[in-house]
């Protein structure tokens, strides 16, 4: 009888381990799809932006290009030509500087420490260290 009851404490105590398990993995499958989604929605504003200030920008440039062209043709051509060059230059280096802040945000940051934290927390319990880090006696599915 005594073996018996040990199975059921046993069954019991692994379903529940299962049903905590399966409820985390699905909090972490729904927290990466939600910041998937994040991320594309700023990748495809940056592309966007991207986009439409090259556009501008060369219409711009282009009718500002020439209208220095033809002002100042009879002055010299040659300098007229390199010093509009070089103002391209600048302007494009200053794109890239800018371009390059927004890529260096880390992707799914927020996300990756949840998950890093709720290991930890389940390493904490398996090794038998208590409480986890939110005080609360137990593990909880949803609670990151």
């Amino acid at each position: 009888m005594t073996s018996l009851l040990g199975l059921l404490r046993l069954r019991s105590h692994l379903a529940s381990w299962v049903s905590l398990v399966g409820g985390v993995l699905t909090d972490r499958v729904d927290l990466w799809a939600a910041a998937l989604r994040l991320e594309r929605v700023r990748l495809l504003r940056m592309v966007g932006l991207l986009v439409a200030t090259w556009s501008l920008a060369l219409l711009g440039l282009l009718c500002l290009s020439a209208a220095v062209v033809v002002a100042l043709w009879p002055v010299s051509p040659v300098g007229v030509l390199v010093g509009i060059a070089g103002l391209y230059f600048l302007a494009a280096l200053a794109g890239l500087l800018r371009l390059r802040n927004l890529s260096q945000q880390v992707p799914f940051s927020a996300a990756t420490a949840s998950l890093k934290r709720d290991c930890e927390r389940l390493d904490r319990i398996l090794r038998g260290g208590g409480t986890g880090a939110g005080g609360s006696s137990g593990p909880v599915a949803g609670g990151s």
